[in-house]
């Protein structure tokens, strides 16, 4: 056989020059045979198969470590989106309702906007003018380094309710919430006066019973002997059933058009003599 029969019978790879894989055989290597061929074109074919999803692994985990890196945290409310959401400045007022009232509010607005916790203080005090203003940053000054900074909302409110909701004027209130009638106030006139009031008589009212309680006793007694024989479950309730009551013996109070007309009609057909 001569070099020219070897050269054309050796198996002819048709990947060669495509692909960066490759056995690296050699002009004077033996040729191959036919299976040996197909097991090594098997390989090549693995090869570049486990190439590729090694490949396609990796792209695929940076792009999640960039997704990772990239997703963007929670904003934080600003004190602009805070004020403009309806909080109101405080100014200092002798009338602890007041005061109260503005608590309840900027806490609410907190809720809303979803104000985060080491921001409230801030916030809160941020909305204080004139004297109320002057007497924070009196107090401010007068706490330490570390105070300031781990300064909460709940500290914020003590150290207002302590200057503003005064020990007195909340004894007197509290005496007003225990001697509370309805009198001739409506159901709900006397349940709005019985809310502002109970605010400062928590000591009294330690559970929704207290409060039942304070409330029924202070309406009126038709509509209180109506009430306390129903099932109270609730304040609410006892509100409801109060001023059920209030309505029907309105209605049974004022007559109809229909019976003044025939009371009206009797008096003037009485004859006199």
């Amino acid at each position: 056989m001569t070099d020219e029969d070897v050269v054309s019978h050796t198996p002819t790879n048709p990947n060669v020059g495509e692909n960066d894989l490759d056995l690296n055989l050699n002009e004077d290597a033996t040729p191959l045979s036919p299976r040996s061929e197909r097991l090594r074109k098997q390989l090549m074919t693995f090869v570049q198969q486990t190439f590729e999803h090694h490949k396609h692994d990796i792209e695929k985990g940076k792009e999640k470590e960039l997704g990772g890196l990239s997703k963007p945290k929670s904003e934080r409310v600003s004190f602009k989106s805070f004020r403009s959401s309806g909080a109101t400045e405080f100014t200092r007022l002798s009338d602890p309702v007041i005061a109260v009232q503005w608590l309840q509010n900027t806490e609410k607005l907190f809720r809303i906007s979803r104000v985060m916790n080491e921001d409230k203080a801030n916030y809160a005090s941020a909305m204080l003018t004139e004297r109320a203003l002057t007497w924070w940053d009196a107090t401010f000054e007068s706490l330490t380094e570390n105070e300031r900074e781990s300064l909460t909302c709940e500290s914020f409110k003590t150290r207002f309710r302590e200057q503003f909701c005064l020990i007195d004027l909340q004894r007197w209130l509290e005496k007003e919430l225990l001697e509370l009638k309805q009198g001739n106030m409506s159901v709900i006139e006397y349940e709005t006066q019985f809310n502002r009031k109970a605010r400062f008589a928590l000591r009294f009212l330690s559970s929704e019973h207290d409060r039942i309680e304070h409330f029924v006793d202070g309406l009126r007694r038709e509509i209180q002997e109506f009430v306390i024989n129903r099932d109270i479950p609730s304040f609410n309730k006892a509100v409801e059933y109060a001023r059920r009551c209030e309505h029907d013996l309105t209605k049974f109070e004022e007559p109809t058009s229909e019976s003044k007309r025939q009371q009206t009609e009797r008096t003037f057909s009485v004859p006199t003599q």
